[in-house]
C-alpha cells in the first residue's frame, strides 16, 4: 500500500500532481507547436519520386513558354434565368477588356469572350492567369481577379441589374479548395489532438486509482473479517437476524453495516485492522453531534463480539437508529475528507 508505485500513482492523481501533469502537457504542446510551425504547403509534385511520370511531365512543362499560364472562366447569367441581351453582351465584352487591361501583361490582355451558351442564358469570359506553385499561391491570383471584378464599374452595373458574375475553372476550383483549408491550421489541429489525448490520459490516471480504491474497499478487511457485502446487504441481513430474535448476530451485522456505509460514502478511510472504537472516532470527526451514539454503537459491537456479552433488542434498536440517522445525514466534512484523500501525505 506504501510501495513506490502506489505513492507515484497517488501523487499523480492528487490535486497538486494533476496540476504538475497539466503543466508538463502545456510545455510539451508548446514544444510541438514550435517544431511543427515551420511546416508549409509543398508543391504538388515536390514529394513525388524524381522518376515518377508526374515529376517528369512537370519538368517538361516548365520548359515551355508561358507554362504557368492557365485560364479561368467568368460565368455570367441573369439571376431570373432570362436570356442575355445584346446590351448585356456588349457590357460583358467591355468588362473583358477591363480585366485584360488590369492584368498588366500580354497573357492576361487576351481575354476571350463573351461566349454565349446555346440557350443564350449564360456567357463565358476566358481570363488567362498566372498560376502559382501551389493552390494557395494561385488562390491569391484568383482572389485578386474576383476583387477586380467586384470593383469594376461595368461589373457593378451588370450585377446591379440582376446579373451574377462567378469565377470558376480548374485553377479557381483548386484555389477554392486550398482556401477552404486556410482556416484549418494543421499545426493547431495536431496540438489539439495532443491536448485531447493528454486530457484523456489525465482522466484515466485520475479515475482508475479512485475506481480501484472503491472496488478494493468492497473487499477490505473490516472489523477483523473480510466481507464483500454492501451496507444495504448487511442491513438486510441484520434485520433478518433481528426478526429471528438473534440479537447478537443482528448487532454485529448492523455495526458492520454502519461502518460499511461510512466507507462507501468516503466519510471514513480506516486503516487495515481498525477497531470499532477507531472507526467510531473517525466517524465522529465528520458527525461530531453523534459522538456519544457512535461510541455506544462501537461498545455494543465490542461487547458482543469480543466480551461475549449478549445483546438485547434495546441494544440493537439503538444501534440501528444511529445507523439510520447517519445514513440520512450529510456529513459537513465529507467533501473536505475526500479532498484530503487526494493530497499526498
Amino acid at each position: 500500500m506504501n510501495s513506490p508505485l502506489a505513492k507515484t500513482a497517488h501523487t499523480l492523481t492528487s490535486k497538486r500532481g494533476s496540476w504538475l501533469v497539466l503543466g508538463g502537457i502545456v510545455v510539451l504542446v508548446a514544444l510541438l507547436f514550435g517544431l511543427l510551425s515551420g511546416a508549409g504547403e509543398d508543391r504538388p509534385t515536390e514529394t513525388a519520386p524524381a522518376d515518377s511520370e508526374s515529376t517528369q511531365a512537370q519538368t517538361i512543362l516548365d520548359k515551355f513558354p508561358e507554362a504557368d499560364k492557365q485560364s479561368v472562366m467568368v460565368v455570367a447569367s441573369n439571376e431570373d434565368g432570362s436570356e442575355l441581351s445584346a446590351d448585356d453582351q456588349a457590357e460583358l465584352e467591355k468588362l473583358g477588356g477591363s480585366l485584360g487591361d488590369s492584368g498588366g501583361d500580354e497573357s492576361t490582355a487576351a481575354v476571350t469572350g463573351p461566349i454565349l451558351s446555346d440557350d443564350r442564358q449564360a456567357a463565358l469570359l476566358m481570363v488567362p492567369i498566372t498560376v502559382g506553385l501551389t493552390n494557395s499561391d494561385t488562390a491569391e491570383t484568383v482572389d485578386d481577379l474576383r476583387t477586380a471584378i467586384a470593383d469594376d464599374p461595368t461589373a457593378q452595373s451588370l450585377t446591379g441589374d440582376g446579373m451574377s458574375l462567378l469565377v470558376t475553372g480548374g485553377p479557381a476550383i483548386g484555389a477554392d479548395i486550398a482556401s477552404a483549408f486556410n482556416g484549418a491550421d494543421f499545426t493547431l489541429l495536431i496540438v489539439t489532438i495532443v491536448i485531447v489525448a493528454a486530457l484523456i490520459t489525465v482522466l484515466i490516471l485520475w479515475g482508475k486509482p479512485r475506481m480501484s480504491q472503491r472496488v478494493k474497499r468492497r473487499g477490505v478487511d473490516l472489523l477483523g473479517d473480510r466481507d464483500d457485502r454492501s451496507a444495504a446487504q448487511l442491513r438486510a441481513d441484520a434485520e433478518r437476524s433481528a426478526r429471528e430474535g438473534d440479537w447478537d448476530t443482528a448487532t454485529v451485522l448492523r455495526f458492520r453495516a454502519l461502518a460499511r456505509s461510512l466507507l462507501e460514502r468516503d466519510i471514513i478511510d480506516p486503516a487495515p485492522g481498525a477497531t470499532a472504537q477507531a472507526i467510531a472516532r473517525e466517524a465522529a470527526r465528520a458527525f461530531s453531534a453523534h459522538n456519544v451514539a457512535l461510541t455506544a454503537a462501537a461498545s455494543a459491537f465490542d461487547d458482543v463480539r469480543y466480551l461475549r456479552q449478549p445483546a438485547s433488542e434495546e441494544t440493537y434498536r439503538a444501534l440501528a437508529e444511529t445507523d439510520d440517522l447517519l445514513a440520512a445525514t450529510s456529513s459537513p466534512h465529507a467533501e473536505t475528507n475526500a479532498q484530503q484523500e487526494a493530497v499526498p501525505a
